[in-house]
């Protein structure tokens, strides 16, 4: 099925090359992002039309449908201007072309300018997705007081969309598909040259190569580390150093062995400990009568 595709697709671009009714030419999916290849992927391709008179007559040459190795999503360019714009009702399909470039631009760049528009949030979208995601929070937790616990959870559920709709809006991103969710957080944003910032860390996190996943941020580990051991001794209430290997229950009874043997009374200073205790054994009792 690669050979064959990739043959068919190749036969498109250089007929898309030679089509003066054809303006432009994008690859999307796994194959136009390079990343979750496998030799089952198809090719989703959007072939845009400078007239939409031309719909039918260019459906009839390469007809296509749903799950074939090349799908032709054909589109006019006044209708492609419009797709998944904010406050539209294609918006859900805005992700689609948040990492890809044309292939084909006939027309001096204008379909990249509008695939970029594309992957930009609205200028309300962040207070809109962060009201909805506040209502259902609100719902949610009103359900689970009530003791209406499967209503509550439901709505729990439904809050997380608009939480990441939030997230990525406020960072001037759109929410990817839940299959790019890991790949997008350790991606950099769309359209920023993050990787030739000299401050910015160097990683397979900014280096990432074609065809294989993101990895995580190298330095990630060691900034969990370190904020943990500083937890670590937030809790155990010392000021030294917890060893990494220390858990909270050692650690604690470490710091009760290492502090000092003084007893404090209400309203006085600081007095010694017992004198049986100053030696560093145990205080003696009196022996018990045994009862007869």
């Amino acid at each position: 099925m690669s050979i064959a595709a990739e043959t068919q697709f190749a036969a498109l671009l250089d007929h898309a090359r030679n089509d003066p009714n054809i303006v432009g030419l994008l690859l999307a999916g796994s194959r136009g992002m390079r990343a979750y290849v496998t030799p089952e992927s198809d090719y989703d391709a959007y072939v845009i039309l400078r007239e939409a008179d031309l719909l039918d007559e260019y459906a009839e040459r390469f007809p296509s449908a749903h799950g074939d190795p090349v799908e032709y999503i054909l589109v006019s360019l006044e209708s492609f201007r419009t797709h998944a714009l904010p406050g539209t009702a294609s918006r859900w399909n805005a992700y689609t072309f948040a990492h890809i470039e044309p292939l084909i631009d006939k027309l001096d760049g204008e379909i990249a300018r509008i695939v970029k528009a594309k992957t930009l949030p609205g200028p309300e979208d962040p207070r809109e997705f962060l009201d909805g995601y506040l209502n259902q929070y609100y719902r949610s937790r009103k359900n689970l007081e009530a003791g209406r616990g499967l209503e509550g959870r439901l709505d729990a559920a439904e809050s997380i969309v608009w939480f990441l709709d939030f997230l990525f809006a406020a960072h001037d991103r759109v929410r990817p598909f839940n299959k790019w969710l890991p790949w997008e957080l350790s991606a950099p944003p769309p359209g920023r040259a993050v990787a030739r910032c000299p401050s910015a860390p160097r990683g397979d996190r900014l280096n990432r190569q074609p065809g294989r996943p993101a990895q995580p941020f190298p330095g990630r580990r060691k900034a969990r580390s370190n904020a943990w051991a500083w937890w670590r001794r937030r809790l155990l209430g010392t000021g030294r150093r917890v060893p990494a290997g220390m858990t909270r229950s050692t650690g604690a009874r470490r710091a009760r062995r290492e502090r000092p043997r003084t007893r404090r009374r209400r309203g006085r200073e600081r007095t010694p400990a017992h004198p049986d205790r100053r030696a560093g054994g145990r205080r003696r009792h009196p022996r018990r009568r045994r009862r007869g």
